[in-house]
């Protein structure tokens, strides 16, 4: 894929954080995967305080070891991305794995991503930006077919150029959501986008990985989370897109304060939940009822409880919706992506 004799063809960065379990099994199987390109693999440890640095070091070519003062994964990407010298870059958790080995493809747009739910298809238009961007929450819009692209950076080839050319990073202020606005980044200022139907990562679900902090600031987090992919929607405004856009956006208001009631309101007493609530009413809603056009039905319930019965009876709801879980002991597996 190299147009030069001896460029890289893909940089694949791994954030690692106490991993010396799973990362030897994570790199091999990213060697497979990339085995038909010129590659490098950029390991940017957080501040790990058991062995995996002395695990992977001098054990492997082509990898680069950078370190962080555990300032978090987005921390981590930015410095990989910064370190990378490869034509496209790419991400992996460090308890993942890359499944089989990527056949040698001429790539040509800027963003690659594969899915075993997909169908093939280069994206180019505001309007076919706009539904990539509503496949990122899970969404379709107007009733059209919805795309299948993972809100996660993982599974995607992104070219090097047009992140530094565009200053596309990860937001160091997110603790959470943060792939999905440097997917939304990407996707606006992107020439073309390209879907491959093709299942690559096998995600591992485990409570120790650098993406699985829990953050009791996730209130504070969700409104710089919003405030940015709204401006990074409106990026795409045309006459076309108006009604298409007013609907994503309010489908967003009402996942994201889903989350809130999931995740965040039900851990805090009454009076703080009651003024945070008033607080993202007054900036999102415009006296009107939250949208319950949502993917899954537990969100849509939940937002359909606020409209007709208030906040308190859905906070009420997610903890009788959280125990049963915790009751039938009921467990994210592994998943293909």
């Amino acid at each position: 894929m190299g147009q030069e004799k001896n460029e890289i063809d893909i940089s694949l960065i791994i954030p690692t954080y106490n991993s010396q379990k799973y990362i030897l099994k994570t790199i091999a199987s990213c060697q497979k995967f990339l085995a038909n390109y010129r590659y490098e693999l950029i390991i940017v440890d957080d501040g790990s305080k058991d062995n995996t640095i002395n695990v992977i070091k001098n054990r492997f070519k082509n990898i680069k070891i950078l370190k962080e003062n555990h300032s978090g994964v987005s921390c981590a990407r930015n410095l990989g991305i910064t370190n990378a010298v490869g034509r496209y870059i790419m991400f992996c958790d460090s308890d993942d794995l890359l499944i089989g080995t990527l056949p040698n493809y001429d790539f040509k747009e800027d963003i690659i991503s594969f899915s075993k739910k997909c169908s093939e298809k280069e994206y180019r238009t505001k309007e076919e930006k706009l539904a990539l961007i509503a496949g990122l929450f899970g969404f379709n819009l107007e009733d059209r077919e919805r795309i299948s692209i993972d809100g996660g950076s993982y599974s995607k080839l992104f070219n090097r150029k047009l992140l530094i050319d565009n200053n596309i990073v990860f937001c160091e202020k997110l603790q959470n959501s943060e792939d999905v606005l440097f997917n939304a980044e990407s996707i606006v200022h992107a020439k073309s986008v390209r879907t491959i139907s093709q299942g690559i990562y096998l995600y591992v679900k485990r409570n120790t990985s650098v993406t699985h902090v829990i953050d009791m600031g996730l209130f504070k987090n969700h409104i710089i989370f919003l405030n940015k992919i709204f401006r990074t929607i409106n990026l795409l405004s045309s006459t076309k897109n108006v009604s298409v856009e007013t609907e994503l956006i309010e489908k967003i208001k009402s996942l994201y304060l889903y989350q809130l009631v999931f995740r965040y309101f039900v851990y805090c007493n009454p009076q703080k939940y009651r003024a945070d609530y008033s607080t993202y009413k007054k900036i999102y809603q415009n006296n009107k009822n939250w949208s319950n056009d949502l993917n899954r039905k537990v969100e849509a319930i939940t937002i359909t409880i606020i409209n007709k019965f208030g906040l308190e009876n859905a906070v009420y709801f997610s903890k009788l919706y959280l125990l049963s879980k915790k009751v039938l002991k009921k467990q994210e597996k592994s998943r293909i992506l």
